[in-house]
């Protein structure tokens, strides 16, 4: 915002292309491209979706050379993944101006990716919901109750099917949506 760039970001973008013309998407790719190439209106477009999007991108020369491909695979369960759930969680709670060191360890950690299915925008999501709601709330400490919220919200777990509150997590199939 400082710089006068405009962020777009088309989630699921590949969806932009399905069944459409040869021609239709011609002329989608090129209103991407021309989008990025406006001096007077500077624009950041991330698209993401699978990796078949790369296909339908691939089809113009002209805008992949202004694009970077950027792929995210699953969170695994190991400590890199751990520092990386951690400073994620601490730059957004710095930014909403709450405490989460309580929620600052391996478990909870675990706990988030397993809620996301170990997917990073989806944990991120978690992260920036759950402090949005707790700072909606007024509360200045965010807490496993706040995140279970979160889950409860996305999914309609029951209290015995939420992977924040019940003793083993993994038995809960945490990509699922459940009657309320």
């Amino acid at each position: 915002m400082r710089n006068g760039v405009s962020v777009i970001h088309i989630d699921e973008a590949q969806h932009l292309f399905y069944e459409k013309k040869s021609e239709q998407i011609k002329t989608i790719l090129a209103g991407l491209k021309d989008l990025m190439k406006r001096p007077d209106w500077p624009v950041l477009l991330i698209l993401s979706g699978v990796p078949t999007l790369l296909e339908f991108l691939n089809a113009s020369d002209e805008l992949v050379a202004l694009l970077e491909p950027i792929s995210y695979g699953d969170i695994a369960y190991n400590s890199e993944s751990l520092e990386e759930v951690d400073a994620i969680l601490c730059a957004f709670a710095e930014v909403a101006e709450i405490d989460v060191s309580t929620l600052r360890n391996e478990e909870v950690y675990n706990r988030m990716i397993h809620a996301t299915a170990r997917r990073w925008g989806r944990l991120i999501e978690l992260v920036i919901q759950s402090l949005a709601y707790a700072k909606a709330s007024s509360k200045v400490e965010l807490s496993n109750a706040d995140l279970a919220d979160t889950f409860r919200r996305w999914t309609g777990a029951a209290d015995g099917a939420n992977v924040f509150l019940v003793e083993n997590p993994y038995r809960i199939k945490a990509h699922m949506l459940y009657p309320s």
